[in-house]
């Protein structure tokens, strides 16, 4: 089973899944959930995934590799895990049973048959699987049986920049409050320490532009690329600049897709 997989992880692993579908299991949320940066921690989605697949390798597989919730947030949301520690008591239960014993077969009847076990929101129909805690589609708790009131005010797209596993980086996130005006959040880490916040409202900017600047020193020459937002009606607001041209593309698209904002030239 893969070290980099957290212990907590590989334990509900072994809980869960018969012996001959770890490795798959491990690779799945490896994959997906730790060989790349992830909202909410990667130790807590794995955990998430792991739930709602009830120890079945096939709902696993279509939890994690065909995407059925939006992000990772949703994922949580789903599993009951959307505070920090809201994931621990379901660890601790699991790890008092005993493993699951399975039915002789390469992947049991579920899989055998391609039979999944869901469950229908009452409410919307729409169905999710089987352990759920929360219908993402309309806010229903399937434990409490009432309609959450859904806020848009969450982070709904969001970017690392820097070296986040140094704990030295900013976040870009898209807000949208409950009527849909969106804002630019930038909160930055020190060594994982908060150096702050800032928040910009992006009504009446349309455009993010970036230029190309040579910069030349006593000592060396290097590339600059400054990146500002850009209104009919607003004075640029510069939200980045530095000499990674990786990072400012990245960006640049960031914010076209997840804020709808056009490309241009300063």
């Amino acid at each position: 089973m893969s070290p980099d997989l957290p212990e907590n992880v590989r334990e509900i692993i072994h809980q869960l899944f018969p012996p001959d579908h770890q490795a798959e299991v491990a690779a799945l949320l490896t994959q997906h959930f730790v060989s790349r940066p992830i909202l909410g921690g990667a130790e807590r989605c794995c955990l998430a995934a792991l739930k709602l697949s009830g120890g079945d390798l096939r709902r696993l597989r279509r939890t994690v590799k065909d995407n059925i919730y939006a992000d990772e947030r949703d994922l949580l949301i789903a599993a009951g895990f959307g505070d920090p520690t809201s994931h621990e008591a379901w660890v601790n239960q699991v790890k008092t049973e005993s493993p699951k014993q399975r039915p002789e077969g390469p992947e049991g009847p579920e899989d055998m048959y391609h039979i999944e076990a869901v469950a229908a929101c009452p409410k919307c129909r729409k169905e999710w699987p089987e352990g759920a805690a929360v219908c993402i589609e309309c806010g229903y708790n399937f434990r409490t049986g009432k309609k959450l009131k859904t806020k848009r005010r969450i982070e709904d797209r969001c970017l690392d920049v820097g070296r986040p596993a140094l704990g030295w980086y900013s976040r870009y996130a898209i807000h949208a409050d409950a009527k849909g005006r969106r804002s630019l959040v930038i909160r930055s880490w020190f060594l994982w320490i908060p150096l702050g916040t800032t928040t910009v409202d992006l009504k009446g900017y349309d455009s993010v532009v970036t230029d190309h600047k040579r910069v030349t020193t006593r000592n060396s020459r290097y590339d600059w690329f400054p990146l500002a937002l850009k209104g009919p009606n607003k004075n640029p607001r510069q939200i980045w600049s530095g000499s990674n041209e990786g990072t400012m593309h990245a960006l640049v698209d960031f914010l076209r897709e997840a804020a709808g904002l056009t490309i241009g030239r300063m």
